[in-house]
């Protein structure tokens, strides 16, 4: 089945910009830090069961923030193709414009997968189970990705926010157990989870290992 995806659209500019000063100020460093805290500290959980010998899968890139955190080499995938002109300080590592959704991957050919800041603007299980199963697909190994958790001050917030009838965000919180169970059904066990603040900040981080079947 053929699900449709989310749109994707952003203004001129917006990919340089985007490189270069949404992590570069206002809170932007600090959410980096701990977004590289939490990475860091879910790769080591994972170094047991690292393939060295094989490159790792950053989608979607982005401008490959990152990338370079990842064990190995890499490859970055966007569907973006300003978001990988904007990608310059990846070292060594190929650039390919492309959908999660029809990744041009042989199986299995991945040791690993990163999948940040994506999930919180796709509305449905429907097509999150299929980016994870696609991600299953050509990975064999872990799979770290973030997600909204909906149980925190930030969503309570941007919920209060709706309400009062300000601008609606295009990003989406939903429960753990939601996510768990598209991870399962594509085929994945979740084995490791952080959050950026407890309870305060949307934004986690997940380490999911392929189930064997």
């Amino acid at each position: 089945m053929q699900v449709r995806e989310t749109p994707y659209e952003r203004p001129p500019g917006y990919a340089a910009r985007y490189r270069d000063a949404r992590f570069a100020t206002g809170t932007g460093p600090a959410t980096h830090r701990r977004e590289a805290r939490a990475l860091a500290a879910l790769i080591d959980r994972a170094g047991r069961d690292l393939d060295v010998h094989a490159p790792w899968l950053d989608v979607p890139s982005g401008a490959g923030r990152l990338t370079a955190m990842l064990p190995g080499r890499a490859v970055c995938v966007d569907r973006n193709p300003d978001m990988l002109r904007a990608c310059t300080t990846v070292p060594g590592g190929a650039r390919l414009c492309a959908s999660i959704h029809r990744l041009p991957f042989r199986d299995a050919v991945f040791s690993g997968a990163l999948c940040m800041r994506l999930l919180q603007h796709i509305p449905g299980s429907t097509e999150r189970r299929a980016i994870l199963g696609e991600l299953r697909r050509v990975c064999r190994g872990p799979l770290i990705l973030s997600f909204f958790h909906a149980a925190s001050l930030q969503h309570l917030r941007r919920v209060v926010s709706r309400l009062l009838g300000r601008k609606r965000s295009s990003r989406g919180a939903i429960r753990f157990a939601v996510l768990r169970a598209d991870l399962q059904a594509a085929g994945y066990t979740v084995v490791a989870k952080r959050p950026l603040r407890w309870l305060i900040s949307e934004q986690w981080l997940v380490l999911a290992l392929p189930r064997a079947d």
